[in-house]
């Protein structure tokens, strides 16, 4: 995982929030919080705690370069206070 990040969509028909993005290598990452917004899963696993904060800074540092669709600007705004928490 290695910022910076790019957005490559939102899944728009799930139940459970998936944001898909590449890193810097144009690896894909997929996010999603699932469980009624109780865990938080990278590529389908538990993010190590390295990883998580890799991921906090790289999503803020995304939600500043203006303009992002709307749509993933709400997905990044839930994860980060996800995150946050």
């Amino acid at each position: 995982m290695s910022p910076p990040f790019s957005i490559e969509g939102v899944d728009p028909y799930s139940e459970d929030l998936y944001l898909y993005l590449s890193d810097a290598n144009k690896v894909h990452l997929a996010i999603s919080i699932e469980g009624d917004g109780q865990i938080l899963l990278l590529n389908d696993q538990p993010p190590t705690p390295e990883q998580l904060k890799v991921l906090k800074k790289a999503l803020a540092d995304l939600q500043d370069q203006r303009p992002i669709d709307p749509q993933a600007s709400q997905a990044i705004d839930y994860i980060i206070q996800f995150l946050s928490k």
